[in-house]
């Protein structure tokens, strides 16, 4: 098998809700305004990706807490029973999927001796998951590099089937950042291309990308350094080549950065064809806040900057999508209130937007950490997290919520102010020349699945 400092109003007080547990009744959270669900599978926090399978699953990664262990979780809209299937291979770290067709091909790292990973591809049947007690999966080694970070798969305008991934070397050692792409038509070889290192103090991390029109568009920055970078990479027919390149500063601003390059994260959203979104976590000496930048396609024009005050701590935006329903991001970020600490916080962004404006930011009343969300139809999102259980135990954790609701029981809301940013015109940058390829091997594993009863939060 061949093979995502000033909060304006009054801030409403977060109230952790311990609701009463039990075995839920048949949730239906393609029509419920909100629901939030875990099991009594214990986890830990780990960016726990979920996407939705033929509109009537949530597929989230999951992982046996205390081991590094990792596995997928499925849940079918209206079951009262999670699927849970962890990997037979126990050393391999899953950071990403993405499904093409009935196939699920998954990202990340293997441990080949104690210290030491080489990246990873896999891929397993959805079927078999939904039907099967126990399947199996196959994965190969990129060990042209150590961690493929984020997966995308697509098919272009000739109909091939491709899968992109993105991933870094060693930080502890500077090394190269791959885009890694796998004609689906050919699966025994992988093309890969490296994106160039300045110097042994800088380093080119790629965060996020998405598909449109035959285009790979990636976002990277330079770490320690307030830059980021856009990158055009065509397909071919056999490759993804870097066409151009464009690098984005910001006169009197600090990108939060420190010493792990991976610490604050970039993102990247298509708004259509003319327009996609940046958003990433800065200061500007006194204040901190979620920058948010409205991109021309194809060219090195901005076409606003918008900012979202913070507290007085650095900030993590966690993710990032946009609904053509209603126009608008959806942000999910890691905030900080001085009664509250952190915690995640979903905010609707005008991406048109040229002035000042309020919005509505919305935070789940569960005992829970939100690491991941996806738009799972037109008029519903997903996250995936953990359910804080008691001190030291967390369990897997899903919701839904309809976007069109303006309030819920199952969240509090607050609304908060977006401010503009003066805009500056990005510069043209280095593209990466050249790529490499290389045969791949696939080795077969088992996939041993067990189910968990579902337990609800909140529904309304």
């Amino acid at each position: 098998m061949p093979m995502k400092k000033v909060i304006l109003c009054s801030v409403v007080f977060f109230i952790l809700n311990m609701l009463h547990i039990s075995p839920t009744r048949a949730q239906d959270w393609q029509i419920s305004q909100s629901t939030t669900v875990h099991t009594s599978f214990q986890t830990e926090t780990y960016a726990q990706k979920v996407r939705v399978f033929n509109n009537d699953y949530l597929v989230g990664i999951t992982k046996v807490a205390g081991t590094e262990h990792y596995g997928f979780v499925l849940w079918e809209n209206t079951n009262t029973i999670e699927r849970i299937a962890l990997l037979g291979t126990p050393d391999i770290i899953i950071n990403d999927f993405a499904i093409l067709g009935n196939d699920l091909y998954f990202c990340g790292q293997r441990m080949i001796s104690q210290g030491f990973y080489v990246g990873i591809i896999g891929c397993f049947n959805m079927i078999d998951f939904i039907n099967n007690g126990n399947f199996q999966y196959e994965y190969t080694d990129i060990n042209t590099i150590e961690n493929l970070t984020k997966i995308i798969t697509f098919k272009t305008h000739s109909d091939e089937q491709i899968v992109t991934a993105i991933g870094n070397g060693s930080f502890i050692l500077p090394t190269f950042s791959q885009v890694v792409c796998l004609n689906l038509s050919n699966p025994n070889s992988i093309a890969y291309t490296l994106l160039p290192l300045n110097n042994q103090s800088q380093l080119e991390v790629l965060w996020d990308m998405y598909y449109y029109d035959d285009y790979v568009i990636t976002v990277s920055n330079i770490h320690l350094a307030d830059e980021y970078i856009i990158r055009y990479f065509r397909y071919d027919g056999h490759y993804l080549d870097n066409i151009v390149s464009y690098s984005f500063t910001f006169p009197g601003v600090d990108f939060n950065s420190t010493f792990d390059p991976m610490h604050f994260p970039l993102h990247i959203a298509d708004i259509s064809q003319y327009a996609f979104a940046v958003c990433l976590s800065a200061n500007d000496g006194y204040n901190f806040f979620t920058m948010i930048n409205t991109h021309k396609m194809h060219s090195h024009f901005l076409l606003n900057s918008q900012i979202h005050y913070h507290e007085d701590k650095n900030n993590e935006p966690l993710e990032m999508e946009y609904s053509s329903n209603i126009d608008r991001l959806l942000l999910l970020n890691n905030n900080y209130f001085s009664s509250l600490g952190k915690i995640q916080t979903m905010t609707y962004i005008d991406p048109n937007a040229t002035n000042t404006y309020l919005t509505l930011m919305e935070y789940f009343n569960t005992p829970s950490e939100i690491n991941h969300f996806s738009l799972v139809s037109p008029d519903h999102y997903a996250v995936a997290g953990t359910y804080s259980f008691s001190q030291s135990n967390n369990l897997q954790l899903f919701a839904t919520r309809d976007i069109h609701i303006a309030s819920s029981p199952c969240l509090n809301n607050s609304l908060v102010k977006i401010n503009p940013f003066p805009i500056t015109d990005g510069q043209q940058y280095s593209n990466v020349m050249g790529y490499n390829i290389f045969n791949i091997n696939w080795i077969t594993d088992n996939i041993f699945v067990n189910t968990e009863i579902i337990n609800k939060d909140c529904e309304d």
